[in-house]
């Protein structure tokens, strides 16, 4: 299987630019309730990433470059949180010559 990635420099890339975007979207610092009546004082909600555009296929570029020595039949995951990240492996994949199969 072909490499994701060009070389090392890009991966790193790939990931900085993702925790950014991750800083940029989905970290949130307040004050908030917890569903166990709890309190805390920063919400991450990765959706927000993962429905980006450009996170989403960042995401997905290095979710398929990590599992590349050990392709799976299929990939996904509980619905809401995963879908969006199922369907851009899925096309990513795809693109790549490699189908990956999402649930």
């Amino acid at each position: 299987m072909k490499p994701f990635f060009p070389n090392e420099t890009e991966r790193r890339g790939a990931r900085a630019r993702l925790r950014e975007l991750v800083r940029e979207n989905s970290v949130r610092f307040g004050r908030f309730q917890l569903a166990s009546g709890g309190e805390s004082h920063y919400y991450l909600d990765l959706r927000r990433t993962t429905t980006h555009p450009e996170g989403a296929y960042l995401t997905s570029l290095l979710l398929l470059d990590r599992l590349r020595d050990a392709w799976p039949d299929a990939a996904g995951g509980p619905s809401l949180g995963a879908d969006p990240i199922a369907g851009a492996l899925a096309a990513l994949s795809h693109l790549h010559g490699e189908p990956l199969r999402t649930f």
